[in-house]
């Protein structure tokens, strides 16, 4: 019981630590993001530096961009811009799976903790309660002097185990918060990235759409 309340706190603190630094690194990456250069300049200026989950999100996206020879045609027919904006929303849905998994890690520990620390606590009563019947029988005397003690500790195992699922239960629920808060931050980044890239693609194509025609013509 005190190993697994060790657990839940160690995973706590870890999970608080890491948030934060995931936060933190997120601001400070944003308010770059939105000063004004161009994603290409801005790509190839911290593409060293995208170890944090937004950065990864918009590598993922600029890799495909790059990789892609649609922003080059003369002119970009919307089939082809369509590929593009789908291959990059998929490129960025996979990078948050990664991270989205790795941010989950030990949830389903504090989920086991929750469930099986009432048991464990119950187990206790009953064992203790046993024990305080066969220490009657030896004795022969059961007055509530002989029976008292042992059936107090057997309380109090169950009292315990209780109280470390509810911790658990609490645990959980306040990570998951944060877990959803950072992913819906990481999709809505993720759409913005799509939003400016589809934009400067658009503006792309309309430019040698029309130095196409004068050409032509």
């Amino acid at each position: 019981m005190i190993v697994l309340s060790i657990l839940t706190w160690a995973i706590l603190f870890e999970k608080i630590y890491r948030f934060n630094i995931i936060k933190n690194r997120s601001d400070i990456f944003e308010k770059k993001f939105w000063s004004g250069i161009t994603l290409e300049d801005f790509y190839e200026t911290n593409k060293n530096k995208l170890k944090h989950p937004v950065g990864q999100i918009f590598s993922s996206a600029m890799q495909e961009w790059i990789a892609s020879e649609t922003n080059k045609s003369i002119p970009a027919i919307e089939l082809v811009k369509t590929g593009l904006r789908e291959r990059m929303m998929i490129a960025i849905d996979a990078t948050i799976g990664k991270t989205e998994i790795s941010i989950n890690k030990y949830m389903g520990f504090l989920s086991v903790v929750a469930s099986i620390s009432p048991f464990i606590g119950l187990f206790g009563t009953v064992w203790g309660i046993m024990a305080s019947f066969r220490s009657i029988a030896d004795a022969g005397n059961a007055n509530l002097t002989a029976v008292a003690p042992g059936v107090s500790e057997a309380l109090i195992t169950t009292a315990l185990g209780i109280l470390i699922a509810i911790f658990a239960v609490s645990v959980h629920a306040y990570l998951k918060y944060r877990i959803n808060f950072l992913l819906e931050k990481f999709y809505s980044f993720g759409a913005e990235i799509i939003n400016i890239l589809s934009r400067e693609l658009d503006a792309f194509s309309i430019k040698n759409y029309n130095s196409y025609n004068k050409i032509e013509n």
